[in-house]
């Protein structure tokens, strides 16, 4: 299966942390958190990094990571990696996910093999993991999930802490207390 993993810019992300983080503290809390998506990610998975942003296609290079372009957006990236995919099996993973483990992902493909699409709620009803075949709408923002799971309903959804808690506000750092980062 092949992953995309969405990541914008490092330079602006996380900016709702700006009260808590200054900006080179979020740049690198953004990048621990992409190297342990994908480094999370690829011990099952191919993995393609979904950007329009120079820096992240250097940062993915420099971990032999090929890119797509994103389309500007986050549900242009889900289209891009559709788009890579056909008809063939294909994943959308957001990368602030800090706890996310290998046998998150291994829920994950088993709900996607026993369904032929499994999705993944975030805390707030966000989308943080979509895994199917063939064509999808994407349509991220609040609330995600419903949108997504109404065109799949058949779906499994996986539920679990590793897909769940993103990273987005400045209580969702207590989150990653004790929390070691692949590097």
């Amino acid at each position: 299966m092949l992953i995309g993993i969405p990541i914008r810019s490092f330079a602006t992300a996380k900016e709702r942390l700006s009260e808590h983080l200054t900006p080179p503290q979020r740049r690198e809390l953004a990048v621990q958190l992409a190297d342990h998506a994908a480094a999370t990610t690829s011990t099952l998975c191919d993995v393609i990094v979904v950007t329009g942003d120079r820096e992240v296609r250097q940062w993915a290079q420099a971990r032999s990571l090929p890119t797509l372009d994103d389309g500007g957006s986050l549900d242009g990236a889900g289209r891009a990696v559709v788009d890579q995919r056909g008809n063939a099996a294909w994943g959308v993973l957001h990368a602030d996910l800090p706890t996310l483990s290998i046998a998150d992902l291994k829920a994950a493909l088993a709900g996607f093999s026993d369904r032929g699409c499994a999705i993944a709620p975030s805390w707030d009803g966000g989308t943080s993991l979509i895994m199917s075949r063939g064509s999808f709408h994407f349509a991220y923002g609040p609330g995600s999930f419903q949108r997504h799971f109404g065109q799949r309903p058949s779906a499994a959804v996986i539920v679990r802490a590793g897909l769940a808690l993103d990273v987005d506000e400045p209580e969702h750092l207590g989150w990653m207390n004790d929390v070691k980062l692949a590097r």
